[in-house]
């Protein structure tokens, strides 16, 4: 009512003052109309003001003391509300049943007496924290009071002094056996360091001279088809690879048997010349490696043999007459030994291919 009554007013002064600004014949009429209304608008808001027990504010403050009787009148509405609800819990209670209820609870007690009931309670709560605190039994249930009992027995018996020395001992036997073992692994820790810092100085030194003499071996052997071997490095390992006449690199997964079998007898050929380069010459014992080779390759293979053999003594056992014929055709005068009923004797002639040797 007063926001309608406000908006109303505020629009009709607008209008006089239009009215006020404005001109024609009907002007005086118009603004008499208006201020008329104005004053029925003045007259209702003063008897609204009056009901509410308030004086009719000055037209500055209007807006202000309106806003404020609406939040009064919206705290009020919930100051009813709550009332009603107060006033239904009241109704209940006052019931029969309510009225027996509360009259069982507190009939017959005095202010004094709830007071001390209250005290007492709060003896009996302080009581019983001090018997949790103490240990004391009575309180526990049958099973924790049981296992209660058992742990206080396990702890007087780890402080009986017997028990305690013999618990002493066995503590100290285990720290010295753990003494020992850490002794022993730090001695293998550094053993296995040692051993990866020489692999790793053979990898830089050694190892490059074996591969690169290993890729000439196999050059050869494979009659130029390839120009020799190189080891990449594939995350923690280097693996090998062999690179062809094309430099087209191939890896050893793929390559052929035939071709992965001369490969690796290559790098065997080119660690045993790094060997008798570092130290003193040992006599080679190789057992029918060339086997699984066809003519071609194993022709060039025992040359190879051949051409090793010039820098230290080679023997070669096979019971194949055609791998002594391929070592013969390069070499006529390659020392024979055959074996005939166990028996070794000096072959003085080229072999026939007809009796193993």
């Amino acid at each position: 009512l007063l926001l309608s009554w406000l908006a109303r007013r505020e629009g009709e002064g607008r209008r006089v003052e239009a009215a006020d600004e404005g001109g024609g014949a009907d002007r005086a009429r118009r603004i008499a109309l208006l201020r008329r209304r104005q004053g029925e608008t003045q007259a209702h808001a003063e008897e609204v003001f009056e009901g509410l027990g308030r004086p009719l504010p000055p037209d500055a403050r209007l807006a202000e003391v309106v806003t404020d009787l609406l939040g009064e009148l919206q705290e009020a509405r919930l100051l009813r509300t709550r009332k009603a609800a107060l006033e239904d819990v009241l109704r209940g209670q006052n019931s029969e049943a309510g009225r027996t209820d509360w009259r069982a609870r507190f009939e017959g007690r005095t202010l004094e007496g709830l007071d001390a009931e209250m005290a007492r309670c709060s003896s009996e709560i302080t009581a019983l924290e001090i018997e949790l605190d103490g240990g004391n039994e009575e309180w526990m249930p049958c099973g924790l009071r049981a296992e209660h009992a058992r742990c206080r027995e396990e702890l007087r018996r780890l402080g009986d002094s017997d028990a305690l020395g013999r618990l002493r001992s066995r503590e100290e036997a285990l720290c010295a056996e753990a003494t020992d073992l850490a002794r022993q692994w730090s001695r293998l820790v550094i053993a296995r360091r040692l051993l990866d810092e020489a692999w790793k100085r053979y990898e830089r030194t050694a190892q490059p001279q074996v591969i690169h003499d290993a890729g000439t071996w196999f050059g050869k052997i494979t009659d130029g088809r390839y120009r020799g071997i190189v080891a990449s490095q594939a995350g923690q390992k280097r693996e090998l690879e062999a690179v062809g006449a094309d430099l087209v690199h191939k890896k050893v997964d793929e390559l052929s048997g035939g071709t992965k079998e001369l490969l690796y007898l290559s790098m065997r050929f080119g660690f045993i010349g790094h060997q008798r380069a570092l130290s003193e010459p040992v006599p080679i014992v190789m057992d029918d490696i060339l086997v699984n080779f066809d003519p071609g390759r194993a022709g060039r293979a025992a040359r190879c043999v051949l051409e090793l053999a010039e820098r230290g003594q080679i023997f070669f056992f096979t019971c194949h007459p055609s791998t002594v014929d391929a070592f013969l055709e390069h070499a006529p005068h390659t020392p024979v030994v055959r074996l005939r009923n166990g028996v070794f004797e000096k072959a003085e002639a080229r072999a026939t291919g007809k009796n193993d040797a």
